[in-house]
């Protein structure tokens, strides 16, 4: 599968170090404090729910960033500004040259990155067309892993057929998980269609053009088309920025060095699909989804982290393992006595998998269930 990486959103929440972010706007240039820098200054009549003035910064004519200062609360600290830059800037070639002279220009420290949105754009997943995939799942033919709510977008229209009649049409266009208040949003769609319909820009097409994404298909009708480029994107609030690496133990906190580095993006990205974006083929009698085979997508095996969300509360890690095997191996513990544990025995282990998940033992389980013996095929 071909497929390109991208950062769409790019925001941080950032502290500076000797003066509130303010400029003062003269001739669209900086006052006192930035007038001898390179950057053009425009303040916009109104502010924003937490910041109290909003800034476009531009940079030979074109707009960098928008800057949120002067916090409205004294919740926030006085010195803090949320910086977004431009989604132009983000498919430049000298994007970080130009962010890290932002930054040093303007005295900024980055304190977190409190929004970042990454892409893959592709034709389709590996060898599953991906209106199949939505029509699919819409279908029940696959199902996804986990639980959470979503939505599905599509074009509804009439169009007038051979016989002379109109008929009803549906064009799935869309699919996502989570909304704007989660910490993690996936949601795939059809990007051609976005840019068409919304608004064009011709810069993600050069950017399409470069990684070979742009291919034609001559239809029935003796027509050539652009085949549409699909985009899968993954959207991590502040609070996604740090987790748990299970694999090692250790937290992984993302931050503007792992970002810069395409490999370290991959893998973030990678990372966060395989926790978000996990499908398996639906059929009767599934009782235990960790025992089902997942749909490869991607047709690769990229690196990943072992992702595991921090929880503020710790639990005595012993005790729920000792409850985690208790539910597993409890057909077989009281196979003599309660015929309908024995029945249930599917919906047991499924329990002990979403505990387990629920406490970061899902690794642990998996290493340990073979050595509890088949608990399924005793009797």
């Amino acid at each position: 599968m071909r497929y390109a990486i991208s950062i769409d959103w790019l925001q941080f929440f950032c502290l500076t170090e000797q003066h509130a972010w303010h400029p003062v706007e003269s001739d669209m240039r900086g006052g006192e404090v930035f007038a001898a820098l390179p950057w053009v200054y425009r303040k916009e009549p109104h502010g924003t729910r937490q910041y109290r003035e909003l800034w476009r910064v531009m940079l030979n004519g074109d707009e960098i960033a928008e800057v949120q200062s002067v916090p409205c609360s004294e919740i926030l600290p006085p010195l803090s500004c949320i910086v977004k830059f431009n989604n132009r800037l983000l498919y430049r070639h000298d994007l970080w040259e130009i962010v890290d002279r932002f930054l040093l220009d303007h005295e900024m420290k980055i304190n977190n990155i409190s929004r970042l949105d990454l892409c893959a754009d592709f034709l389709e997943f590996d060898k599953y067309p991906c209106v199949k995939f939505v029509t699919d799942f819409l279908g029940s033919k696959i199902r996804r892993v986990g639980r959470g709510h979503g939505g599905a977008y599509f074009q509804h229209y009439a169009a007038k057929g051979d016989d002379g009649f109109s008929h009803s049409h549906v064009d799935y266009t869309g699919l996502s998980f989570g909304d704007k208040r989660s910490d993690v949003r996936v949601y795939l769609y059809n990007k051609s269609l976005e840019l068409q319909e919304v608004k064009n820009k011709p810069y993600i097409k050069d950017f399409w053009s470069k990684a070979g994404l742009i291919e034609f298909v001559t239809g029935e009708d003796g027509k050539t088309r652009q085949r549409p480029v699909w985009r899968l994107e993954v959207s991590m609030g502040s609070k996604a920025m740090q987790f748990k690496d299970r694999m090692y133990n250790t937290q992984i906190n993302v931050n503007k060095s792992m970002i810069k580095e395409s490999a370290s993006l991959i893998k973030l990205y990678r990372t966060m699909i395989a926790k978000m974006w996990v499908f398996i083929k639906n059929r009767p009698g599934i009782t235990n989804v960790t025992r089902e085979p997942r749909i490869d997508l991607w047709g690769d095996d990229v690196p990943i982290f072992d992702r595991a969300i921090i929880r503020n509360v710790s639990c005595s890690t012993r005790t729920e393992r000792i409850l985690i095997k208790q539910l597993w191996t409890m057909a077989k513990t009281y196979k003599g006595d309660c015929e309908d544990i024995i029945k249930d025995a599917d919906l047991m282990q499924q329990i002990a998998a979403n505990l387990a998940e629920q406490t970061d033992l899902t690794r642990w389980l998996l290493h340990k269930r073979d050595t509890w013996g088949d608990i399924l095929n005793t009797k």
